[in-house]
């Protein structure tokens, strides 16, 4: 069983390095890991060229998120055996080298289910970033578990070690997928959704796919609350018309 890690970067090289460390670190479970550099000007091509234990994709900056992983998916999907999985992971992230392995038990232990994690602030890791995602598609709201949950007890890895949750949607910041649902519910859609949301919308598919949407409560990535979990306010044009 191998899990193939697709991680999109552009720019950043220091967090990329950080991020491909700890898939390095990873126990017990065969970790293939996928960088898709999408026009990197930092450094990261060349950083990439010298490192033999990967597989490198190449953009020229115009795949965007969304691009980038259906670049992977493609690209991998030949390569799945039986068992296997994909991480979508980002490159501001760090983990534990437990996590991976984490992930696939829970997917195990709950019917092939594509499973999240908890998101924590690298700077404070008891404080809990994001759970996941519950939704009200009759009032159009999507709102945040952990309003639901008691955040000191979750302050606690342990204490929720095996604990899982479902969930309406899964991010695409340390998710783990089974192999089949490239066969099931397809690859990402990026002309449609070239980054934001896209990872929603392939965690739905999947989902009526017949695969569950779980979050591993035990398993934790660290990032930074400046690196995109924070709510921001887009400007009109950006609402409107900006491609992401």
């Amino acid at each position: 069983m191998a899990v193939y890690a697709l991680m999109p970067v552009f720019n950043r090289l220091a967090l990329t390095r950080q991020a491909i460390d700890s898939l390095r670190k990873q126990r017990d479970v065969d970790v293939r890991i996928v960088v898709i550099d999408d026009g990197s000007a930092d450094g990261t091509a060349e950083f990439l060229a010298t490192q033999q234990d990967l597989i490198v994709l190449r953009g020229n900056g115009d795949l965007w998120w969304g691009g980038a992983m259906d670049l992977a998916m493609r690209h991998v999907h030949r390569m799945l055996a039986r068992g296997d999985y994909l991480l979508f992971v980002n490159n501001d992230t760090s983990f534990d080298p437990q996590f991976i392995a984490s992930l696939v038990s829970a997917s195990r232990s709950n019917g092939n289910a594509a499973v999240g994690c908890i998101v924590r602030d690298a700077n404070d890791p008891s404080k809990v970033l994001t759970v996941g995602a519950r939704a009200n598609l009759n009032k159009f709201q999507i709102r945040e578990i952990a309003t639901e949950l008691d955040l000191t007890r979750l302050a606690d890895p342990q204490a929720v070690r095996d604990e899982v949750l479902p969930v309406d949607f899964l991010p695409g910041r340390g998710t783990l997928f089974p192999g089949e649902v490239l066969d099931r519910a397809g690859y990402m859609r990026p002309r449609l959704l070239p980054h934001y949301r896209a990872d929603y919308e392939f965690s739905d598919r999947v989902r009526r796919a017949g695969f569950p949407l779980r979050v591993s409560l035990g398993s934790a990535l660290l990032t930074h609350d400046a690196f995109g979990t924070e709510k921001k306010i887009p400007s009109f044009w950006q609402r409107n018309f900006g491609k992401g």
